[in-house]
């Protein structure tokens, strides 16, 4: 496979850009860019899957998120179905990432934000095989600026510039909305009723925790039995959640889990413990949001929001089922006609109102 036109690609983007301090500074847009794209793509074409030209057009930003994605997909498949093209690409997005022209927003090591794009190496050994992630953000390669911006007019007006995008850029959030599940023990006092059992499962907890919370961008153990987890990825909130859940059902006296999830508004501060700068969440409606869903889950289940439903990749989504009434109701809890949970804490705070889906985390 000839990657050379990839390689001159992310040549090109690095000598090309140009940060952008604030919205009314105008993104830094060269032709030769373009120009480098078409070759490239016709250069692939017949290798692996290259989309349709008029894909471009319908991409409102650089900065997308999954639905958007997802809507685009759809209009572009039925406009070349509408012209008779070959519409037989299950996702148009699917090929801009294997090509590298689509990037994702990954949590390195060090727990900061950084955006990932294919390497040339990354497409000359595995171009036909990557498939799409299921992440928050997706990024437009600045060398397609150009080809965009020629064919949909609002795509400068809406343009990304908070971020410089670029392969191993920081990426950083302004109003934070993030996934996040709060977690309990169903029958955490069976334990505590053997101090020695109990002193046994602490540890093994701990120990298990320290593995699992470093799937996600925050995790707390609370209480000895109360977990948090915090993401911007649904899909790793629930992974870890399934984590957490298979290891307390390989214990000695196998205990349960009980999650709820939510999505909503978080912001995170630096507090300093014992020499150490630790960073916690200093207004987390999310969390409260989670930590109202939880007693109602079943013993083993993660019960969520759909808008925490909507944030799961497809393969995870059809795991959960919407709730019915009978199981749910409880005290706090109405479930109307419309599906619609209202959960109250009590008269002074604002209730969540949801639909709720349940999935087993076994």
């Amino acid at each position: 496979m000839r990657v050379e036109f990839v390689t001159s690609v992310n040549r090109m983007v690095t000598s090309c850009l140009t940060p952008c301090s604030s919205v009314e500074m105008e993104p830094s847009v060269d032709q030769g860019a373009g120009e480098i794209v078409w070759h490239y793509l016709a250069e692939m074409r017949g290798l692996t899957d290259v989309p349709d030209g008029s894909l471009f057009g319908l991409i409102p930003s650089n900065v997308l998120d999954r639905s958007t994605l997802q809507r685009i997909a759809e209009t572009y498949l039925a406009r070349l179905q509408a012209k008779e093209l070959d519409a037989s690409d299950a996702h148009p997005f699917c090929a801009l990432y294997r090509l590298g022209l689509l990037g994702v927003v990954r949590r390195n090591r060090e727990q900061k934000d950084i955006q990932i794009f294919r390497r040339p190496h990354d497409i000359e050994h595995d171009g036909s095989k990557a498939t799409l992630p299921a992440e928050r953000h997706y990024l437009i390669h600045p060398a397609l600026d150009d080809i965009i911006a020629q064919a949909s007019s609002d795509y400068i007006r809406a343009f990304h510039t908070r971020n410089v995008i670029g392969h191993g850029n920081r990426w950083r959030e302004g109003k934070i909305f993030k996934c996040a599940a709060r977690g309990n023990l169903s029958s955490f006092s069976r334990v505590l009723g053997d101090p020695v059992v109990g002193e046994h499962f602490a540890r093994y907890l701990s120990g298990e925790f320290e593995k699992c919370k470093k799937e996600v961008e925050y995790a707390a153990l609370e209480s000895g039995d109360s977990v948090v987890l915090v993401d911007d990825s649904a899909d790793r909130v629930l992974s870890a959640a399934r984590s957490l859940q298979r290891a307390v059902r390989r214990f000695q006296m196998p205990q349960d889990f009980r999650f709820g999830a939510a999505v909503g508004a978080i912001a995170f501060s630096t507090t300093h413990t014992e020499g150490q700068s630790v960073r916690v969440p200093s207004a987390g409606i999310v969390i409260r949001a989670a930590a109202r869903i939880e007693p109602h889950a079943a013993p083993g289940t993660m019960l969520c929001t759909e808008e925490f439903l909507a944030e799961l990749d497809g393969r995870s989504r059809v795991l959960f089922a919407p709730v019915t009434p009978a199981p749910l109701q409880g005290a706090g809890l109405l479930l109307g006609d419309d599906s619609v949970a209202v959960i109250r804490k009590n008269d002074h705070e604002e209730p969540v109102e949801t639909r709720l889906f349940q999935a087993p985390l076994g």
